[in-house]
């Protein structure tokens, strides 16, 4: 059990969606908890990739990843051409 203390704009937007969504209080709370979580979890996950993108040896890193990659598929295309 949770207890909430909400101000007059957060009961504005909980009735709002009592009303036009059909949604109960708890449900309300439920799912603005649920969309707090997966958004701070995309943020989280869009600053490491930017992070990450902008670090110039894990560019190198990537690149040459790539480079391995594509060089190990042209071999294995050869190994099995007919």
């Amino acid at each position: 059990m949770i207890t909430v203390r909400v101000d007059e704009e957060v009961e504005r937007a909980l009735e709002y969606l009592q009303e036009a969504g059909g949604m109960s209080r708890s449900e309300a709370i439920r799912v603005a908890l649920l969309d707090a979580e997966r958004e701070a979890r995309r943020a989280a996950l869009r600053a490491e990739s930017e992070a990450i993108r902008d670090d110039p040896e894990e560019r190198r890193l990537a690149l040459e990843w790539a480079r391995e990659a594509a060089e190990m598929a042209a071999e294995a295309d050869e190994r099995h051409a007919w």
